[in-house]
C-alpha cells in the first residue's frame, strides 16, 4: 500500500434505532456504522494466480519487467515482493511502499487478463467512492463489476478505456455531476479519464482509478434528494449493494509496440495496484447498525423485533403485520433519529403463544399453537372442556 489517506464518503451519519420517550419505545431507521475496507471481513484473490510477477508458468519464471518512463530500466521481482494482499494491507503508519504487480506481457498475443476479486461474507452497502491506486501506468481497458450472489452472477459498475467506443462500444462520459442522468440513474457508463498509454509521467492524482457515482448523486441531489431517490428507485439503491467486487484488467497500458517481434517493449506492459480503498456498511435492511461474527459467519445485530442474517424477517411472535424494510424517509433535523423503522409488531396472543403468522384476510397476526388450554386467533378463549378462571387475568398461565 502507498500513503493515501483522503477519502470521500457520504455525509449520511450513523443513526440510532430506538429510544424510550415518556415510557414508550420510539423506533427509527437503523443506518449502519461504516467501516474501512481494512476493517471489513474480506477475502482478496487474484486470478490467474500465476499471473503475479515472479510466478512460474509452464516451467518459465516471469520475473523481468521494465520501468515505464521515457527511459526504461530492466528490473526483477519476486512473488514475495508483489503479494496480492499488499492491495488491502493497512500499513499507513509504517510508510512502507508495497504493491501487487502482474507479470509482463511477454506471452503476447495471448491476452493479459487478470481478475482482482474482493469477496465478503454477506451483503454490504457502499457508502463512498471506490478508490484504486496504481503506482505505474493504469490499464488501457478494464471493468469494475459487482456481484450480489457471492460471485454466481456479475454486473458491471463502470467501464474504463482509453477509447471507450473501440473497447466497449460505449460513449466516453466523464464521472461528473454534469454527465450523470437522473432519468437513467442505473446507466452503466465508460470513462476515458482513468486510462493511460506509455510512456507515463504520473502524479499521485494520475495514479487513481475511481468509482464515484454515489457521491456524484449526493452532490447533485443533496443528502435528502439522494435518500428520496433510493426510496423511489430500488434498482438504483441496489446498484451500491454487493457481496463481491471484481476489477477485470483487460489490456495494459502500451505504446503501440506490442505487435513488434521485439520482446523488450513488452517488459513495460503490466498492471500494478498498491491500494484499494472504500467504505461500506453491512446491509441489515435498516433494522440494524452492527454486524457480528456468529458460528463462523457474519450476521446483523438486529433491532425492531426482526431476525435473520440480514434482519430479513420478523421474530416469531412479531408477525402482526408483514415484514418491511426500513425507510430512509422522512429525514428529521437530527440525522441520528431519522427515517421510518417499519418495525415488526407483536401479535396479541395474551401471553399464551410463542409465534404467530400474518393473515392477509384478517389484516393481523394469527397465534399459533396456543398454550395453557387456550384457543382462538388470539388465544383468547378456553378449549372445550375448560372454563375461565375469572380470579386471574386472561394472560395468566392458569386462566383455563
Amino acid at each position: 500500500v502507498l500513503l493515501f489517506l483522503w477519502r470521500r464518503v457520504l455525509t449520511v451519519e450513523q443513526s440510532k434505532c430506538e429510544e424510550e420517550i415518556d415510557g414508550e419505545m420510539v423506533y427509527y431507521a437503523c443506518l449502519g456504522a461504516t467501516s474501512y475496507l481494512s476493517d471489513l471481513p474480506v477475502t482478496l484473490t487474484v486470478t490467474p494466480e500465476e499471473y503475479t510477477c515472479g510466478s512460474e508458468i509452464d516451467g518459465d519464471v516471469y520475473n523481468d519487467y521494465a520501468t515505464q518512463g521515457l527511459e526504461s530500466d530492466v528490473l526483477e521481482c519476486s512473488v514475495n515482493d508483489r503479494l496480492p494482499e499488499f492491495m488491502v494491507d493497512d500499513d499507513h503508519e509504517t510508510f512502507i511502499e508495497s504493491y501487487w504487480q502482474s507479470i509482463s506481457w511477454l506471452r503476447y498475443p495471448a491476452p493479459l487478463h487478470v481478475n482482482i476479486t474482493l469477496s465478503f461474507p454477506k451483503i454490504y452497502e457502499l457508502s463512498g467512492d471506490i478508490e484504486i491506486y496504481m503506482p505505474t501506468a493504469r490499464p488501457r481497458e478494464m471493468v469494475l463489476e459487482k456481484s450480489l450472489d457471492h460471485g454466481k452472477t456479475w454486473q458491471p459498475l463502470q467501464y474504463y478505456a482509453y477509447n471507450c467506443f473501440e473497447a466497449f462500444n460505449l460513449q466516453d462520459k466523464e464521472q461528473t455531476t454534469a454527465e450523470i442522468s437522473l432519468e437513467n440513474a442505473t446507466e452503466i457508463t465508460c470513462t476515458g479519464e482513468a486510462s493511460d498509454i506509455l510512456p507515463i509521467i504520473q502524479t499521485e492524482e494520475d495514479q487513481m482509478v475511481t468509482f464515484k457515482k454515489l457521491l456524484l448523486y449526493e452532490e447533485k441531489l443533496g443528502v435528502k434528494g439522494l435518500l428520496e431517490k433510493f426510496e423511489e428507485d430500488p434498482d438504483f439503491q441496489e446498484l451500491f449493494s454487493f457481496t463481491d467486487l471484481r476489477l477485470r484488467l483487460l489490456y495494459p497500458a502500451t505504446d503501440g509496440e506490442e505487435v513488434s517481434a521485439d520482446l523488450f517493449p513488452k517488459l513495460r506492459y503490466y498492471y500494478t495496484v498498491s491500494d484499494i480503498q472504500l467504505e461500506a456498511r453491512c446491509d441489515c435492511n435498516l433494522h440494524g447498525i452492527y454486524c457480528n461474527k456468529e458460528n463462523g459467519t457474519v450476521v446483523c445485530e438486529c433491532a425492531h423485533n426482526t431476525a435473520g442474517p440480514n434482519c430479513e424477517h420478523c421474530l416469531p411472535l412479531y408477525n402482526n403485520r408483514p415484514w418491511r424494510r426500513g425507510s430512509y424517509l422522512p429525514q428529521r433535523e437530527s440525522p441520528q433519529i431519522s427515517g421510518t423503522a417499519n418495525e415488526c409488531q407483536k401479535c396479541n396472543c395474551n401471553d399464551h403463544a410463542d409465534s404467530c403468522v400474518y393473515n392477509s384476510t384478517l389484516g393481523y397476526g394469527m397465534c399459533e399453537d396456543c398454550q395453557h388450554n387456550t384457543t382462538g386467533v388470539n388465544c383468547s378463549t378456553c378449549q372445550q372442556g375448560f372454563y375461565p378462571n375469572i380470579s386471574v387475568p386472561f394472560s395468566h398461565p392458569e386462566v383455563c
